[in-house]
């Protein structure tokens, strides 16, 4: 008996132990930090938001993320009603546990807390790392060079790059950067294809390429000219609707297609190296729709 309660006392512990790998060796922070929600969502109604990490070398000389997170969990919510639903009325209330944890992953993707400490609601700024990822390939930066990723407020990100000085980064220099990113890949295209289907979300390459045409333009001085046509807002906010787009928009290159892109609501424009879907300008917008107007093309 006592020894069957010292089981059951180890295992309601936290999980400062070393986990097992879940997958293949990590090398990416990429990977790293898919790592990290994967152990987020193993924990009973717990989420953690990153909003800092630092990349480290380990006793075997391969790479080691840190990240500092914020962590929410629920351990009440209110009194249950007989529908299976909760009573947020008068005597119904939630309440929250907030604490600051620090989450270690190595190279060979094993899991492992280091620190786990109540704290007060902070609010971090949620450290998106796709955004950063997204913010490194527009901007050549290689994200292994990079030793501390962070933000400090809702408007900026921190990147420092090895022993460097820390790069401040807004969410306007992000938008900037990846605008200009989406140009220089199109440019020198020479075949687009426009298509009768939306982004590969949900669909697979093989599929994508199955869909209805609706035109393929090949003459160097449309292709120009439609290019043209796609301009954005300045400095837009990021958003990401919930649908696929259409139509599909696609830019080859010598036999390759250099970007597989969407038009969203005829409002915008999805990229898989966008961190959003970007709006396009109100002349911008009212060009694209009279040219899929003029090719046969309906708005929705």
């Amino acid at each position: 008996m006592k020894r069957y309660f010292l089981l059951l006392l180890v295992s309601a512990l936290p999980a400062f132990a070393e986990e097992a790998a879940t997958g293949a060796p990590v090398r990416t922070l990429k990977e790293a930090d898919s790592r990290v929600w994967e152990y987020s969502d193993n924990l009973a109604g717990e989420t953690l938001r990153a909003y800092a990490v630092k990349i480290g070398t380990g006793e075997d000389g391969g790479p080691v993320w840190t990240f500092s997170c914020e962590s929410e969990c629920r351990v009440k919510a209110g009194e249950n009603k007989d529908d299976g639903g909760f009573d947020w009325g008068e005597g119904g209330e939630a309440v929250w546990r907030y604490e600051s944890v620090d989450v270690r992953v190595d190279s060979s993707g094993a899991v492992r807390e280091l620190r786990r400490e109540a704290s007060e609601k902070v609010s971090f700024p949620r450290l998106w790392i796709p955004l950063a990822l997204n913010y490194c390939e527009a901007a050549g930066i290689d994200p292994d060079s990079l030793s501390e990723l962070a933000v400090d407020d809702e408007t900026s990100m921190v990147f420092t790059v090895g022993t460097n000085a820390p790069l401040r980064v807004s969410h306007g220099d992000i938008a900037r950067a990846e605008q200009a990113h989406f140009f220089e890949t199109i440019a020198g295209a020479d075949r687009i294809v426009v298509r009768d289907g939306g982004f590969d979300c949900c669909t697979s390459i093989e599929a994508i390429d199955r869909q209805c045409v609706f035109t393929v333009i090949t003459n160097a001085d449309e292709i120009a000219a439609f290019a043209a046509m796609i301009r954005f807002e300045e400095e837009p906010g990021f958003y990401y609707c919930m649908c696929c787009g259409h139509p599909g928009i696609d830019w080859w290159k010598d036999g390759e297609r250099v970007a597989l892109t969407s038009v969203h609501h005829g409002e915008g424009l999805r990229w898989r190296a966008f961190s959003g879907d970007y709006p396009f300008t109100g002349e911008s917008s009212k060009a694209l729709a009279e040219w899929m107007e003029a090719h046969g093309i309906s708005a929705d």
